[in-house]
C-alpha cells in the first residue's frame, strides 16, 4: 500500500508540481478576471465647489442633494456582489459650472465610504450616465412674524399680562424659485 501511495507520488513529480502550479496560477487569473454589471440604487450624490451665490434645488447643508440616483457599475464579480449603496458617493465638482449642467458621472467621481473598499481595483466602468444639475440663484429673505394676542381665555389662576416680542423676522436663504 505505501509503496503504491509513493509511487503515485513521486513518479515524475517534477511533471506533477508543474501541473499543480500552473493550475492555481490559472484558477487565480479566471477568478480574478470575471467581470459583472450590476446596477445599485438610491446612491448619495455630493455637490462640492459650487459658485457663490448659486445652489441647487434640494441641496442639504452638508453639500448632500436630497434627491438619490441609480448607477450601472461593471467590474470584478466577487467585490461588486458585496458592494452596496452604503459603501461610496458619487461627488460631482461644479466649479465654473452655471444654468443647467448634465454632470458626467465616471470612475473619478466615485469616492468610497468603506475603508476596506479600494473602488479602483472593484470598478472597471461606470456605464455611461449623465446626471442634470439645475443651478438657481441662491436668495436670501428676512420674513416678518406678527404675533397676536390669543383668544379666549386663558387657564384658571393664570393672568395673562403681554405678548413678546411683538415683530419677529426670521432669515431664510435658498433657491429663488422656493423662496
Amino acid at each position: 500500500m505505501i509503496t503504491i501511495l509513493r509511487n503515485i507520488f513521486l513518479n515524475h513529480w517534477e511533471r506533477k508540481l508543474i501541473s499543480l502550479l500552473l493550475a492555481v496560477v490559472i484558477w487565480l487569473v479566471v477568478n480574478h478576471s470575471l467581470t459583472t454589471t450590476r446596477t445599485l440604487d438610491n446612491v448619495s450624490v455630493r455637490l462640492i465647489n459650487i459658485p457663490t451665490g448659486m445652489t441647487v434645488e434640494g441641496l442639504q447643508p452638508n453639500g448632500m442633494l436630497s434627491k438619490k440616483i441609480s448607477i450601472t457599475l461593471q467590474g470584478n464579480k466577487t467585490y461588486l456582489a458585496e458592494l452596496t449603496p452604503n459603501d461610496f458617493e458619487i461627488v460631482l465638482d461644479a466649479m465654473d459650472k452655471s444654468g443647467v449642467w448634465q454632470a458626467p458621472i465616471s470612475r473619478k467621481n466615485l469616492m468610497s465610504l468603506n475603508p476596506d473598499i479600494d473602488l479602483i481595483k472593484t470598478i472597471k466602468r461606470v456605464v455611461i450616465q449623465r446626471m442634470p444639475v439645475e443651478f438657481t440663484r441662491l436668495v436670501t429673505e428676512k420674513i416678518p412674524v406678527i404675533v397676536t394676542s390669543p383668544i379666549g381665555e386663558g387657564p384658571r389662576d393664570y393672568q395673562f399680562l403681554d405678548v413678546w416680542p411683538y415683530h419677529l423676522s426670521l432669515t431664510v436663504s435658498g433657491p429663488e424659485e422656493m423662496i
